[in-house]
């Protein structure tokens, strides 16, 4: 029994790599967001900051509609040329230095436009190293970054100011190594496989994925703006990094991500539904009635705000790996997409608020608009759950025609509705076809369907009574034949050419 529980937990163990790597430019954007919005200016200059980052994003946005895969090679480049840039950077955070060099306002936000920037496209890569892996793996790769990310910034806070420039930089310039020794490994979707049954198995019967994935982006939207708003009330985040608040704040994270580790192992269904946003506005109420307890000490509440903040994000990965996994855009659509999806709201959040604050001078106007927007997120997430979830006909839900519009903006693929075994079958018609065009043997594509479907290669074996050995020999046959890599590579192409 002990030796069957080891090898089903082993395979985890090959997102280690990928978890240090998420970490690493996940902790820079901590960092930076401290140093601008904390250590040397008002939020302003960190929603500047963001909106500037936005108008690249933007513009790669812009990219992945026009295109729906990339060259590999150019992913490679720009990744290490983003992995320079931060480390440069990351040299310049020390305040000291900065303030010695005497920058402007105006360049100021331009280097922290720099660093943010890098960071995130760095970030970006990582997340879409795990398309096409199972639920169980999108969640121990968010939420086990998310923990190891505020535990790095944690340690890095203790460091003096030269010192924390210098061990960043060369973990920043560590993801190189990082990088080089997963390409060197079997990709992440061949050891752990998306499951056929969709990335959400309870939806199979009356919530159909694209449907309840609409709705998660639409949830995550409405909860960002009030998430923005509470930033209005401190101009400075500098307490959050000291030792005993960020002791605090970094458990209270790490028993919330393993909480949903453990539920979304267990399959729980409240794990992606009412439980984690009743969770989040559960949280965010507090701080916001801490706020109003409390006017003139914002700390406990600004804890609990950010640590909803830093919630959202694991889910936000989480959830993009499921978009990844069911539609048919290029995959740093939807990774673009889900840093939208919070940040861009959060910032007019607190322009609003801030706005409001100058105009009337009123914090009671502000929490009860909040209060507002919570209660009216909930309603709106809520109401289309029960609306996608309430058709009496598992294969024609009626909240789909209305959802159609949005579900094509989302780039949602149409197949991961249909019932599993339609799905098979056309997976299959599409392998016969790639089994001509790349002249594959009858047992190879035989194999490829399984291996596609998400079989890892010793499910592949024991359901065609073959060894390990064989089943491993016939799949690098079929990836010297193909030019493929890996699994990604395999449904990349599909998705693209058949």
């Amino acid at each position: 029994m002990n030796k069957e529980i080891k090898d089903s937990l082993t395979p985890y163990l090959a997102l280690l790599p990928y978890v240090i790597g998420m970490s690493i430019p996940q902790s820079a954007v901590s960092l930076v967001e401290y140093e601008a919005v904390g250590g040397l200016s008002s939020n302003l200059v960190g929603v500047a900051t963001s909106f500037g980052t936005a108008l690249v994003m933007l513009a790669l946005f812009v990219c992945t509609v026009r295109l729906k895969h990339w060259k590999k090679n150019l992913e490679q480049r720009s990744v290490y040329g983003a992995i320079i840039i931060l480390a440069t950077a990351s040299l310049l955070l020390d305040k000291d230095m900065v303030t010695n060099v005497q920058l402007t306002p105006l360049l100021r936000s331009l280097f922290f436009f720099v660093c943010l920037t890098a960071a995130c496209w760095c970030s970006f890569w990582w997340l879409r190293q795990l398309a096409h892996t199972s639920r169980v793996a999108a969640a121990l790769f968010a939420f086990g970054s998310i923990v190891l990310s505020e535990a790095l910034t944690f340690v890095l806070q203790l460091l003096p100011p030269s010192t924390r420039c210098s061990v960043f930089a060369l973990l920043a310039l560590s993801q190189v190594i990082l990088i080089m020794f997963v390409r060197n490994q079997d990709a992440i979707s061949d050891v752990l496989p998306y499951a056929s049954d969709g990335f959400f198995h309870f939806v199979k019967v009356n919530i159909s994925n694209s449907s309840f994935l609409v709705t998660i982006a639409i949830g995550v939207y409405c909860v960002a703006v009030p998430l923005g708003m509470s930033h209005a009330y401190y101009e400075n985040l500098g307490f959050l990094f000291i030792v005993p608040f960020h002791v605090v704040f970094l458990a209270l994270v790490t028993a919330l991500s393993i909480t949903w580790i453990v539920l979304i192992g267990l399959g729980k269904e409240s794990a992606y539904t009412t439980l984690f946003w009743i969770a989040a506005q559960l949280i965010l109420a507090l701080g916001i009635v801490s706020y109003a307890l409390f006017p003139a000490e914002p700390q406990v509440g600004a804890l609990l705000t950010r640590l909803v903040t830093t919630f959202v994000w694991a889910f936000i990965w989480f959830t993009t790996i499921a978009f990844i996994n069911h539609g048919w855009r290029n995959p740093y659509y939807y990774v673009v997409s889900g840093w939208f999806a919070l940040v861009i709201p959060q910032n007019l959040g607190y322009l609003i608020a801030d706005s409001a604050l100058q105009v009337s001078g009123s914090h009671q106007v502000i929490l009860a608009v909040m209060s507002l927007l919570i209660l009216v997120s909930s309603q709106v997430f809520f109401v289309r759950l029960f609306k996608t979830s309430s058709s009496p006909d598992p294969d024609h839900p009626p909240a789909m025609q209305e959802q159609r519009p949005l579900q094509n903006f989302m780039g949602l693929n149409d197949e991961a509705d249909f019932p599993v075994e339609h799905r098979k079958n056309l997976m299959e018609v599409k392998l016969a076809a790639l089994g001509k065009m790349f002249a594959l043997t009858e047992r190879e594509v035989e194999i490829l369907s399984l291996f596609a479907l998400g079989y890892t290669q010793k499910k592949v074996a024991n359901e065609l009574c073959l060894s390990t050995d064989t089943v491993h020999t016939y799949v690098k046959r079929i990836y010297k034949k193909t030019d493929f890599h890996s699994r990604n590579d395999i449904l990349d192409f599909m998705q693209e050419h058949l």
